[in-house]
């Protein structure tokens, strides 16, 4: 999958750029240490303090998630779909699959309108066995 930098009022950088391969090709939530490592592995020389940056300017713009139970860094999968992200990781083999739910969306917004609360992003985590492991 390719990232358009510009659709999201960003420069293509090498240092972007690497961290997008590092995250297509680890294919998990991953820590900055781990997406650190896998770039310098293969050939780039960039400052772990830059990969943490990367990371939270791709986080405000939505182009990568912070998983909800780890606390790591998966790319989003379906950039270009609204509605609510979740995930539905399998404790056993920890296969990790993105979900978009528009019906869960409107849910969660009324339950936060009802709450007195506006909320700014939905992410959020099923976890059981998936039926490679059942």
């Amino acid at each position: 999958m390719e990232v358009a930098f510009h659709k999201f009022g960003l420069k293509q950088t090498l240092s972007r750029k690497c961290i997008i391969n590092a995250l297509q090709a680890l294919g998990i939530p991953s820590d900055a240490t781990t997406i650190h490592s896998w770039v310098a592995a293969h050939g780039h020389d960039i400052n772990l303090t830059t990969v943490y940056r990367t990371l939270e300017t791709f986080l405000e713009h939505d182009i990568v998630h912070r998983h909800p139970s780890t606390g790591n860094i998966v790319l989003c999968s379906k950039l270009d779909e609204p509605g609510h992200h979740g995930f539905i990781r399998c404790e056993k083999c920890n296969n990790v699959e993105e979900f978009i739910d528009h019906q869960l969306c409107k849910e969660k917004n009324r339950i936060a309108k009802k709450n007195g609360f506006t909320p700014k992003y939905y992410l959020s985590e099923i976890v059981g066995v998936c039926s490679q492991c059942a």
